[in-house]
């Protein structure tokens, strides 16, 4: 016995099929606009935490590395590649706070920036440099000697005579750097050359600033020699 109410009609069973691949199209439309709002998620999440990673390793001001993220890369070169060769090389500019009297703090961030791009530029390839904080930059490099540190050093220094930074009243302002110099020892870290670098900064401002000054690791006793240009 077949109860003919229930049997559909073909025009029922065409309605039917219509209404499923209907039902699949806007299925697969909706998967296919889910998958396309996550992807373009992934890639605004990637972004991010590329923009997030350049926050964390780069100095907001300048843009080279920051001083956290030098001292990370100097710590993984020194652990692999040894003390051997390797020189730490620390500038301060000299009587910032002087510019940014005068010419206000504007200026002197504008100088800050200009003497960061002139470092990274007249470095070699293969050297490392950074903003250590406030108006301190450093730069590891590699060198054959303590001769060739020191002439690295000088050709920074020197090289930054010709940047030039517009002043208040539309002067054109140039400032110099004091830079002291150490080499790696074995078993060395960033902050145990740092405190020897800064030592020889220190002794090259006592000296009349716009110099370099080396010294010399591996002893009590501290020996600087100063570099006038």
């Amino acid at each position: 016995f077949v109860d003919v109410d229930r049997v559909a009609t073909r025009d029922e069973v065409a309605q039917l099929t219509h209404d499923f691949d209907l039902m699949a199209d806007r299925i697969g439309s909706a998967q296919s606009a889910l998958e396309r709002k996550v992807a373009d998620r992934t890639k605004a999440l990637g972004r991010a935490n590329m923009e997030l990673k350049l926050i964390a390793t780069r100095d907001p001001l300048t843009g080279i590395p920051g001083r956290r993220h030098l001292a990370s890369e100097i710590d993984a070169r020194l652990a692999v590649l040894g003390g051997e060769g390797h020189y730490l090389l620390v500038f301060d500019v000299d009587h910032l706070q002087r510019v940014n009297a005068v010419h206000g703090d504007e200026t002197g961030d504008r100088a800050l920036i200009n003497i960061a791009n002139g470092i990274a530029a007249l470095l070699r390839d293969g050297d490392l440099c950074g903003r250590i904080g406030g108006a301190e930059f450093a730069a590891f490099v590699r060198a054959d000697s303590e001769a060739e540190a020191m002439n690295v050093a000088e050709r920074v220094r020197t090289g930054l005579y010709g940047l030039e930074t517009p002043g208040r009243y539309g002067e054109m302002i140039r400032v110099t750097v004091s830079a002291g110099v150490t080499g790696a020892v074995a078993g060395d870290r960033f902050e145990a050359m740092l405190v020897r670098a800064d030592a020889a900064l220190q002794e090259a401002k006592r000296g009349g600033r716009d110099r370099a000054a080396w010294h010399r690791a591996g002893g009590r006793r501290q020996d600087v020699a100063a570099h006038t240009g």
